[in-house]
């Protein structure tokens, strides 16, 4: 028994000191550790001169509020002049789709848009897995506020103000949209909503998804032809590796994926290969999609958005990382956007963008809402693009601020950890406090 009490004692002390430097090698486990309730010291440390002062300052910056339930969204009531020729609205969304995956060779025909559209070559989703993803793309606002929303029943600005347009609503989402509950939240006021799509793979659920739009499509143009649509197709099968071996496989040699066999030594090119066939598969789909746009003469007046809800990473960054949610490089948020928005020039955009751009760009230029976009989202404008110098990303359980070249990452309990754009850990990292404020600002701005 004493024993074991020397060693409580001394894995005590030894926290008081790693929580007094911020010795996060150390620290960053506590909340992994059963009934462990580590000690801390550092009123006594600071008076002692024995406290990392820069650490402490940072760790308090990244602080966020607790027991926030109730939300103030929007801030203000909204000021809208409706246009008078409404747009047709179209998203696209592939799960798991990789900026450097959208090419002429392996999404021809989204490629074949891009020519004609705004090319959005550094553009970053809010989170890097599909609910934040998603969330962060209609809301504008970082994944923080799922909750929130979900529990006050709140939908996105961007879908009531169509809906007080009335705007014709047909949504297709291949894997579903009860998990996650984007019934509940993006989707929550849409009239008979379709849930579910049909099929025995993710592909099979593709094709008979884009067949059912194509249905919807036919059933709008004949019964409302005069009214606005808002449509989202969001395509599952480059998540599910999954293929229709009857159609073409342009990318070998290819192999299913299988994480459990994956080492840091793994060659990616056949698993990348399979999956580079889901989405020229998907692309195949979405070519019909824009030939039916096309056939119908409604190119020239409706507004169609390419992108993903997160990235795909096949270790890119040799820690053993493979799909997503796992961290927030390049590889699992850096995804394609193209905006195609009729008698606009074709054009790149090099600056950085990122999905909390959408909503407020929709709203402001096609919908008529005349408010700053602050009083509903944290993005900014995607036609005028003047980038902050950091962005917010999130997923289910933690976030990140990307500044300076670095991923400051923090869980919802404020522990602290810096690494470089490639997941290597940044022992003294050069933070700056401003932009950590402005960041954390906005994670609790539409709160009450």
């Amino acid at each position: 028994m004493a024993g074991i009490i020397f060693l409580y004692l001394i894995a005590n002390f030894i926290h008081i000191w790693a929580s007094a430097q911020n010795l996060q090698s150390l620290t960053r486990y506590d909340a992994g550790l059963p009934i462990f309730y580590p000690a801390t010291a550092n009123g006594f440390m600071a008076r002692h001169g024995w406290i990392n002062h820069e650490a402490q300052k940072a760790n308090a910056a990244i602080k966020l509020k607790h027991n926030q339930s109730t939300i103030s969204y929007p801030l203000r009531p909204l000021a809208i002049t409706p246009p008078i020729q409404p747009m047709n609205i179209l998203i696209i969304a592939l799960d798991c789709w990789r900026s450097d995956d959208m090419n002429a060779r392996n999404t021809p025909n989204m490629w074949a848009m891009a020519q004609q559209s705004t090319v959005y070559e550094n553009h970053y989703s809010g989170g890097n897995a599909t609910q934040t993803g998603i969330f962060s793309l209609f809301y504008g606002l970082p994944g923080k506020y799922w909750n929130a929303m979900l529990g006050n029943k709140k939908s996105p600005v961007l879908m009531d103000v169509m809906k007080e347009q009335g705007y014709d609503f047909g949504i297709f989402g291949s894997a579903g949209l009860t998990s996650p509950a984007f019934n509940e939240t993006v989707f929550r006021n849409v009239d008979n909503l379709r849930l579910y799509s049909t099929g025995n793979s993710p592909i099979s659920r593709d094709t008979n998804t884009t067949q059912d739009y194509l249905n919807w499509m036919q059933q709008h143009q004949t019964n409302k032809p005069n009214t606005p649509f808002f449509s989202f197709i969001f395509y599952d099968a480059p998540h599910g590796y999954s293929v229709d071996k009857s159609q073409p496989m342009p990318f070998q040699p290819d192999e299913d994926m299988d994480y459990l066999t994956l080492t840091n030594n793994t060659d990616p090119t056949p698993y990348h290969n399979r999956y580079r066939n889901a989405v020229y598969q998907d692309d195949l789909l979405v070519g019909k999609v824009m030939a039916d746009l096309k056939k119908r003469g409604l190119l020239d007046n409706t507004i169609v958005v390419f992108t993903g809800d997160h990235g795909q990473e096949f270790n890119d960054n040799k820690h053993n990382f493979w799909g997503h949610s796992s961290n927030f490089t390049a590889a699992q948020t850096h995804v394609p956007f193209i905006m195609y928005w009729p008698n606009k020039p074709a054009k790149i955009v090099e600056k950085t963008t990122t999905h909390f751009g959408l909503a407020p760009t929709l709203l402001k230029y096609a919908l008529g809402v005349t408010n700053d976009e602050r009083d509903y989202s944290i993005g900014g404008d995607l036609i005028d693009v003047q980038p902050k110098p950091w962005r917010l990303v999130s997923s289910y359980h933690n976030f990140a601020i990307i500044d300076n070249n670095q991923i400051i990452l923090s869980d919802y309990n404020s522990k602290l950890q810096v690494y470089d754009m490639h997941m290597n850990k940044v022992e003294k990292p050069e933070l700056n406090y401003s932009h950590m404020a402005e960041a954390m600002d906005e994670l609790s701005r539409f709160y009450k």
